[in-house]
């Protein structure tokens, strides 16, 4: 089974709340890259982590946000901090009510 086809839930990915970002791994899904891991939160799941290719826009701490194209990522590398279960990857971070 690929990796891309493990679609997350909707209602999973709710309500985010953005808190941040640091850099990312270089490799994601075999694929060498520009990565940021971004920290969201929401009321039912607590804190988890969301890759990207590197944003061009900056998305402000604090606001609401959607994920375009939620996959299931298991990160092994920071499963110590987060749950390997409570990663995902997606293709872009919207914020509600900006142009991103």
């Amino acid at each position: 089974m690929k990796q891309n086809t493990f679609l997350m839930k909707t209602d999973f990915l709710e309500n985010l709340i953005y808190d941040g970002f640091e850099n990312g791994p270089r490799t994601v899904m075999g694929q060498q890259g520009a990565y940021q891991r971004h920290h969201v939160a929401n009321a039912a799941h607590g804190s988890f982590d969301v890759i990207t290719k590197t944003l061009t826009d900056a998305v402000p701490e604090g606001a609401q946000t959607e994920l375009v194209n939620p996959i299931f990522y298991p990160d092994f590398i920071h499963g110590n901090q987060i749950a390997p279960a409570l990663n995902v990857f997606a293709t872009d971070i919207k914020v509600f009510g900006g142009k991103k």
